[in-house]
């Protein structure tokens, strides 16, 4: 359960709940909570093959992230994201700190100048044989081309490669062009997630 400022200055306690979950959906309705969308999961399974990504000529995956390229990968998520604040520095920090990270399932779309165009991290749960991308992104010059169709396909073999059985991604149910995206590259809606709001008086 999280609390914050509503701007009239009252307070306003939300929780996230899935869908699938009646009986705390029923408990928090009877409670005074206003359920609202917020989450759409998705799902591929990796037991079947996947499509292989056909690419603009020129256009190249790296076979692996490095320090090295660090600057450019923040540029890219900057590129897709014009709110983020990552930089050079913070993305190779972010690289030997964060858990279950791995540069070869960073998967990095390079463009014929050599900027990078889109990007699909991917992180592998290996007890659970379970697959996840976030973020996803394709800097907004090169959107609508088919680049993040492929960086996720190419996500996907990486997965399927280290023995992962299915893989999931995660969106705003608001985003309904984003949860069309996912399902137009093969995934499928497993379960959403609501949040469920009332304000403190």
């Amino acid at each position: 359960m999280l609390a914050h400022t509503a701007p009239d200055q009252s307070q306003i306690e939300c929780a996230t709940v899935f869908d699938d979950h009646f009986s705390l959906q029923r408990l928090l309705t009877q409670r005074g909570y206003t359920q609202e969308p917020f989450l759409t999961m998705l799902a591929f399974d990796l037991t079947h093959p996947v499509p292989t990504p056909v690419l603009p000529e020129g256009f190249a995956f790296l076979e692996r992230m490095e320090p090295a390229y660090a600057d450019l990968r923040a540029d890219v998520h900057r590129g897709a994201f014009v709110n983020s604040r990552i930089t050079g520095n913070s993305y190779r920090a972010f690289m030997t700190s964060a858990p279950g990270y791995h540069p070869a399932r960073d998967v990095v779309l390079v463009a014929p100048d050599g900027h990078f165009a889109a990007f699909a991290l991917t992180w592998a749960d290996v007890e659970l044989q379970r697959g996840e991308f976030e973020p996803v992104g394709v800097r907004a010059c090169y959107q609508r081309q088919g680049l993040g169709r492929a960086v996720m396909w190419e996500g996907l073999r990486r997965l399927q490669a280290v023995g992962m059985t299915s893989a999931t991604v995660c969106c705003r149910s608001a985003h309904s062009g984003t949860v069309a995206f996912y399902e137009a590259c093969g995934f499928r809606r497993v379960n959403t997630v609501s949040r469920f709001v009332r304000r403190i008086r």
